[in-house]
């Protein structure tokens, strides 16, 4: 059972309701593909919203291309990235069910004291699944197909609806 199941319980908003196991061994199988590609998929995701990128001072306005490589571009992708290794981890057990949710309330809380609006968050969801869906049929033995899309978007719509209570 398990994977992201345990996200539900927390979202109200953007519910998408609980992930089958099979759904959640999609989003899992594809979140291991891709995990380690963290400053491809905040570069994705930048280069798809400016706005998103303004909402970094030290990357607004800036090339993404001449700042990919550097030291601080780096560090705040492998944070962010990090973050939703860690939620995917973690909603393996439902004892962590707590632990969840503070980790979504912060992320929900410091966003907002940035400004980030839901239309933002949804920009960013949106960038997710984009990314995946790209890298993932990178690879000949791997299909992106409407099912796994459809995971992707369930689990990251429940991750989300917890964020966005509190924006």
């Amino acid at each position: 059972m398990k994977l992201l199941i345990v996200l539900i319980i927390y979202s109200t908003s953007a519910f998408a309701g609980p992930l089958s196991p099979n759904e959640a061994n999609f989003v899992k199988s594809v979140w291991d593909h891709v995990r380690h590609n963290e400053t491809d998929m905040f570069c994705s995701i930048l280069n798809q919203f400016p706005d998103i990128q303004a909402k970094f001072p030290q990357f607004e306005g800036k090339d993404l291309n001449s700042i990919r490589n550097t030291t601080e571009f780096i560090t705040q992708a492998v944070r962010t990235f990090t973050f939703f290794s860690n939620i995917i981890d973690l909603s393996d057990n439902p004892v962590n069910i707590p632990t969840i949710t503070i980790l979504l309330k912060n992320l929900g809380v410091s966003h907002r004291r940035y400004g980030v609006t839901t239309a933002q968050m949804n920009e960013f969801n949106y960038g997710i699944v984009s990314y995946l869906n790209v890298s993932f049929n990178t690879n000949p033995n791997n299909s992106w197909n409407d099912v796994v899309a459809a995971a992707w978007t369930n689990a990251l719509d429940n991750i989300f609806g917890s964020v966005f209570q509190n924006l």
